[in-house]
Order: structure tokens, then sequence, then C-alpha cells
């Protein structure tokens, strides 16, 4: 599962691909000769340590140093987004049976186009995300950032445990796994946030009915979030939300929210 232990941000030319098991890492590239100097570097580090490699793009090519893997592969399966994720998992739980560690480079414009709606891209990072489970996998996403809306950046910022790029694109929040059942949210949640957050929360009711969020460190949610998580939830059938280990900041805003002692399903405790 994926790492809950985010780092600062780290400016564009700092890429450091020292990278923890199961960590989702967002990366806003400046220019295209960033990108290769980045991929380089990453192929180069995984040689080193023996670490097998996957790079999604117009076609997915691996380097497998994992006993019993092919290596230098070099795919073209000639359908984007989720037929695409669907062969990196397969090649994914390979790697990972041998317990060799995967590093996954994907190039968003090739998962989804950059003329999508926050919520769908939302929906194919938490495809991405999921490949974290397997073995010790991480991945990161790499967005060219002048091809995508800024606040579409700063939206998808939010579920990654780190941002390597412009801070200016971070969201106030975070959301990352915190266990098998549960996702851990911090930061705060205000208007700036406010579509992001339910898209996200959308997103993760698509997959679960049944959320449970470790508020533990989040600091605030205003009005304005309040309302996104309302509208997630009821435009979900069945869905129940459950916020726990809240502060007593949170708790007094959901108190005077209005909703409390309304018929959402939402629940809230300290």
């Amino acid at each position: 599962m994926a790492s809950n232990r985010g780092e600062p941000t780290r400016p564009a030319g700092d890429l450091r691909w020292t990278l923890e098991s199961g960590e989702h890492v967002c990366w806003l590239v400046r220019s295209r000769a960033e990108y290769e100097a980045g991929e380089r570097e990453l192929l180069a580090r995984a040689a080193q340590a023996g670490e097998s490699v996957m790079i999604l793009g117009r076609r997915v090519r691996t380097r497998h140093q994992a006993p019993g893997v092919a290596g230098d592969l070099d795919v073209r399966p000639g359908r984007g987004g989720s037929a695409m994720v669907d062969l990196v998992r397969e090649q994914a739980l390979r790697v990972g049976r041998s317990g060799r560690p995967l590093r996954i480079l994907a190039r968003m414009e090739h998962l989804a186009p950059p003329d999508a709606g926050l919520e769908e891209l939302i929906a194919r990072e938490m495809d991405v995300a999921e490949l974290t489970g397997h073995g010790v996998t991480s991945v990161v996403c790499a967005y060219q950032h002048t091809a995508w809306q800024a606040e579409l950046l700063s939206g998808v910022s939010a579920v990654h445990a780190r941002l390597i790029g412009p801070a200016a694109h971070s969201a106030s929040f975070r959301i990352v796994p915190a266990a098998a059942d549960a996702w851990a949210v911090h930061g705060t949640v205000g208007y700036e946030a406010a579509a992001a957050f339910e898209a996200t929360m959308r997103a993760l009711l698509a997959r679960s009915s049944w959320l449970r969020l470790d508020c533990a460190q989040l600091e605030l949610i205003d009005a304005a979030g309040w309302r996104a998580l309302i509208a997630a939830t009821t435009g979900t059938p069945g869905a129940q939300v459950l916020l726990e280990r809240v502060n007593d900041t949170v708790a007094a805003a959901w108190r005077l929210s209005g909703y409390e002692n309304g018929t959402t399903q939402v629940l809230v405790r300290s």
C-alpha cells in the first residue's frame, strides 16, 4: 500500500529517484529535456540498484532485473487508459512475486487526455495508485505542466504522497492510502480545494461505497469542503463515509455545518 509519509515539495530540477516502496509521486515536468533527463536518471539508478523499471508512454517499455521475468520488452498495446493499466498490473504482479523493487514512470497524457475532467483524471490516478499495492512497486506520474490546466494539476496533486515540481500547483490537502480499508487526509479543505475534494471522494466511492477517512492530520474542513463531501456522498447510491480521529476544530466545523443532524450518510468521530 502506498506510503503516507509525504515530503516537502521539491523543485523540478532536484530529481532524486530514491523512491520508497509503495510511494506514489506526482512529477510536474517543465520541459521535454527535463523529462528525458529524469527518465535517464531513473533508469541508471534502477540498474545500479538491481531494480526493474516500466515506462508508460506511447508504448510500455520494461527493463526487468527480477529472476524469471522477461527483460527488455517493448510492448505497444495500441490502446490507452485502462487497457494499459491492466497490462502494467499483470507485469507488476510478476515482478512483485520475485520480491524485487519495481519502479514505474507514467507519462500521464498517454493514460488520460489533457482535456479530461478532474473526476476522470483522479479516477485514472486511483487505477495507477493501486499498482503500488503489488509487492514493492513505486509509481511516478509525470505531467508536462504546460499541457494541463492549472486546476487539474492542483487537484491531481492531492492524491499523491509527494509532489516534485512547482509548489504553486500543490493542493492544500493530501489523501493517501493508510490501511487496507482506510485513507488518510492531511492539510486543509477549503473553497479552492472543494472541487478536487469532491472529485476525489466520488472516485473513491465509485470503488467502495463504504469509505473510512483517518483525519488525524486534517487541520480543517470549511463550509465549502463539507458541501463537497455531502454532494459526493449523496450522489453515490448506498455511500457511507466515516471521518475518524478528527481534531476539535474539524468536529466544531461539522457541528456548525448544519449537516450533523441531517439524513446524510456521513459520520464524524473524534
